[in-house]
């Protein structure tokens, strides 16, 4: 699949950037459904967004994720990827719908602080080689977690993950 084919609406006059294997939706509210199977993608920015629709990223191998600040309101499905970088999604919600993580290899941490949830979230299967902060981090209104076979610390405080020096978690160098 060519990444560049998924833009289609031209009405819509937020900035979206397509070039090569990236992939950018940046300060808009997207009412499409985004489905991104299959693809070695270089840059996915979801960033200060809101999804009305549901996002999927599924079977992707990607080197660097942006996604802070971003709410999904109708469930986030993110299954069976390799990510590089590190998942940091700050202050993100309230979440509704279905949000999944499961059977991805996650290389560097993964980060919730101050994200909230509102349904249900599955955790389950992943590797998290250098950890994650959820289970310390995110934030619940009425969620329902289901948290099962996954593979390093999903335990870590913030401050552990900030340990590899403030700077290191800002939305620029991510």
């Amino acid at each position: 699949m060519k990444i560049g084919n998924f833009f289609r609406n031209k009405k819509q006059t937020e900035e979206r950037n397509v070039l090569g294997s990236q992939f950018v939706v940046y300060l808009t509210t997207y009412h499409e459904k985004i489905s991104l199977k299959n693809i070695e993608i270089e840059l996915l920015d979801l960033s200060f967004s809101d999804f009305i629709l549901p996002v999927e990223i599924i079977n992707c191998r990607i080197e660097k994720l942006k996604i802070q600040n971003s709410s999904f309101y109708d469930g986030f499905k993110f299954e069976n990827n390799v990510l590089k970088s590190k998942f940091y999604y700050p202050e993100g919600g309230p979440n509704k719908g279905l949000f999944l993580l499961c059977g991805n290899e996650f290389y560097q941490r993964v980060s919730f602080a101050d994200t909230f949830f509102d349904d249900e979230v599955y955790i389950k299967n992943n590797n998290f080689r250098q950890g994650s902060t959820f289970l310390s981090d995110a934030k619940t209104y009425n969620w329902k977690l289901i948290q099962e076979n996954n593979t390093g610390d999903i335990y870590l405080d913030y401050i552990d993950f900030m340990g590899d020096g403030p700077d290191s978690n800002t939305y620029n160098e991510l």
